[in-house]
């Protein structure tokens, strides 16, 4: 498959949101650079164009002809950090680091993942695909179908919908006084350190008891397949688990 690559500046004068929309290539985007700029590889013979629709910026990959195996366009982006991004992307990955204000990304057959952000709101969709975010702070809305869910090091508010695939939560904070809901059908779900400044109401059900609950410091209350673990606090957070599997809770 020949490849040629290409480098060039962006010009972004009155621009508020970017939108990508690609395939055969990763899509891979950085913020907080002052020289916005792409770098395109061509995979076979395909092509790729940019076009100003008001304040928007918009990128695409195009094939030429009637087949896609074999060709494809990858993206390498360099932008600010006051944009909203929508990103799009058929069998390959999408790659997120830096802040933005806002982040929808889609993807089929290929991976999506998010590192040291903080945006008002993050949107993710893997159909066939995986979602690891790890480093940010946001109001989250991800489904992966089918596809695991991986959140490292992150807080905010959670609304993750794994069908079928597993869910992890390492080292999360929940926000106060916030609903937030993880379900994986059927999948597992495991939790490793979940903090909670405004308190905690837990409640968890699994199809394959026992459920795992560690939680020193909180009240546990564990029967058959439900688990109800609790600290009081000024404004808790709700979490609610549904796992139509294995539920390992641990602090």
């Amino acid at each position: 498959m020949t490849a040629s690559t290409d480098r060039s500046a962006l010009d972004l004068t009155g621009i508020t949101a970017v939108e990508v929309a690609t395939f055969g290539g990763e899509l891979s985007v950085v913020t907080g650079t002052e020289s916005p700029r792409v770098e395109t590889t061509i995979y076979g013979n395909a092509t790729w164009s940019v076009e100003r629709v008001g304040s928007l910026l918009y990128l695409v990959g195009k094939k030429r002809g009637f087949f896609y195996m074999g060709n494809g366009v990858s993206f390498r982006l360099w932008l600010p950090d006051h944009l909203a991004l929508k990103l799009a992307n058929v069998s390959a990955d999408i790659r997120v680091r830096g802040d933005m204000r806002s982040l929808a990304a889609n993807v089929v057959h290929g991976g999506i993942e998010v590192r040291a952000s903080n945006p008002a709101e993050v949107k993710l969709r893997a159909v066939h695909g995986r979602v690891v975010v790890h480093g940010v702070t946001s109001t989250f809305d991800i489904m992966a179908t089918p596809g695991d869910v991986r959140v490292v090091n992150s807080g905010g508010e959670l609304k993750i919908t794994a069908t079928p695939g597993n869910v992890r939560l390492e080292q999360v904070v929940l926000a106060p006084g916030r609903t937030h809901t993880v379900n994986a059908s059927p999948g597992n779900i495991e939790v490793v350190g979940i903090h909670a400044p405004g308190g905690l109401d837990l409640r968890g059900k699994t199809t394959h008891p026992p459920i795992t609950a560690e939680m020193p410091g909180y009240d546990v209350r564990t029967k058959g397949n439900r688990a109800h673990i609790k600290r009081d606090g000024p404004n808790p957070a709700s979490l609610v688990l549904d796992a139509v599997g294995k539920l390992s809770i641990k602090g």
